[in-house]
């Protein structure tokens, strides 16, 4: 009996259009209907019999059938096994947390967030960056293409020489690594900025919430005093030195309602064309809450539009752009499932820098024997996925989503294989736009 696919969703657009979408979960496709033909697929949900239908209603069902869209029955379509079979362990990413000291002591910060009130802050050694280095060059995956070491803090720039020792050092030993920082701009001098720009390959990221009206509500130095004008003669350094750069913008409460304005003033003041819009985290003192999660994302997908005509690129939404226009699933969002480790400043292994204060994502240390492949923890995170969540397989947005936060899902519900709240949120919302933007650019080509 033929019904639609367990993974085939509804989008019904409302009388305002001519039109419905039929959208297939893992195959990523929508397909744009008739409201004429919608009392069939309604049938279809259920399940009906070829011999009760005309034969052009027989012949559009076996059309669907063709596409995938429409089953015999669900034990003969994947069930994701398949695919979460294929998920092993694939080292691309490693985070160096060269200090776990910051000169700002910003409102949201989500890793300060996660220390214990008794936590001790450390700066690493040469010996145990080196180490690190040494251990993700003998086990990343050498067939993927961009594999990456990011300096990360903290503050990474209050370890500067070590950044520079490393540099060399990645350089010299294993070249075909992009390193990456993020840092806050507070001190990048002149003489720093030079420094960089020797680099070529050095990716370099500066967090700026937008005009000091707004960044100064919440990313300030931990005297109290605002931190605006530090970084902008940061940016400005950078500019003048010649070293590209791009922006990591936090969306809270001080600049939500404003995406769109924060983004372009971001663009027209600093220069950069990629600019990486975060969302809050859920973290040991707060769990976010619905409301932001939907005014930010209409923020994202507004500044988005109006991004991909300036060839102006925002991240977070062109990951899920990227699926859909594709048509590959997106099943992991985070680096942490599988394909991450992270250096704690006294030299411990972990899969998860979120996890940085209360040290329970860290699994080994840099100077004991550690296999990435084959290390029982990497290997349960890398199985982490909406393929492999069966309360996500319902979901429409399965295929797009990735499945967030591991490490919020185990904060908020206990476990890491709850499903993450927020990132829900953003992205079935994106989904929704993504399939109503298509039918736009369809329709409006076709008029």
């Amino acid at each position: 009996m033929p019904k639609l696919s367990r993974f085939v969703h509804v989008f019904d657009g409302g009388n305002m259009r001519k039109h419905f979408a039929l959208y297939h979960s893992v195959k990523l496709s929508p397909i744009f209907l008739e409201r004429g033909t919608l009392g069939i697929i309604n049938k279809l949900q259920e399940g009906l019999e070829l011999y009760n239908l005309s034969s052009e209603e027989v012949s559009f069902v076996k059309q669907l059938t063709e596409l995938g869209f429409v089953v015999n029955s669900y034990s003969a379509e994947n069930d994701l096994k398949e695919v979460v079979e294929g998920f092993r362990p694939r080292l691309s990413t490693m985070y160096l947390v060269v200090t776990d000291r910051c000169n700002l002591g910003c409102k949201y910060c989500f890793i300060e967030a996660g220390f214990p009130q008794d936590y001790v802050c450390n700066d690493m050694t040469w010996e145990i960056a080196k180490a690190g280095i040494d251990i993700f060059r003998e086990q990343r995956d050498k067939s993927i293409g961009d594999c990456q070491i990011w300096f990360y803090g903290g503050e990474p720039l209050l370890m500067s020489d070590l950044l520079f020792q490393c540099l060399d050092y990645i350089a010299e030993s294993d070249p075909d690594v992009t390193p990456v920082m993020v840092c806050n701009g507070t001190l990048i001098s002149a003489n720093m900025a030079k420094r960089l720009s020797r680099y070529p390959q050095f990716q370099l990221t500066v967090s700026l919430d937008g005009p000091a009206g707004m960044h100064d509500q919440m990313r300030i130095f931990k005297s109290g005093h605002k931190s605006h004008a530090s970084v902008m003669r940061g940016v400005n350094n950078l500019k003048d030195a010649g070293v590209e750069f791009a922006v990591s913008c936090t969306l809270s409460e001080h600049n939500v309602n404003h995406v769109v304005e924060v983004a372009e003033w971001i663009a027209g003041e600093t220069g950069s064309s990629s600019i990486g819009m975060n969302l809050l985290v859920d973290t040991p003192k707060e769990f976010v809450k619905e409301e932001y999660i939907r005014k930010a994302n209409n923020g994202l997908i507004d500044f988005f539009k109006i991004a991909r005509d300036k060839e102006i690129f925002e991240n977070r939404i062109l990951r899920k752009v990227n699926a859909f226009v594709s048509g590959k699933p997106r099943w992991h969002d985070c680096a942490a499932c599988g394909s991450q480790i992270v250096i704690s400043p006294i030299g411990e292994i972990g899969i998860c820098h979120e996890g940085l204060g209360e040290r329970n994502t860290f699994i080994g240390s840099v100077f004991k024997p550690f296999d990435f492949q084959d290390d029982p923890r990497i290997r349960e995170w890398c199985r982490r996925s909406p393929a492999s969540m069966v309360d996500c397989h319902a979901c429409d947005a399965l295929g797009i989503c990735g499945g967030g936060c591991p490490y919020g899902s185990m904060l908020k519900h206990g476990s890491m294989w709850s499903i993450d709240d927020r990132f829900c949120i953003h992205s079935k919302e994106t989904l929704e736009w993504l399939i109503w933007d298509l039918y736009e650019k369809v329709t409006t080509s076709t008029v």
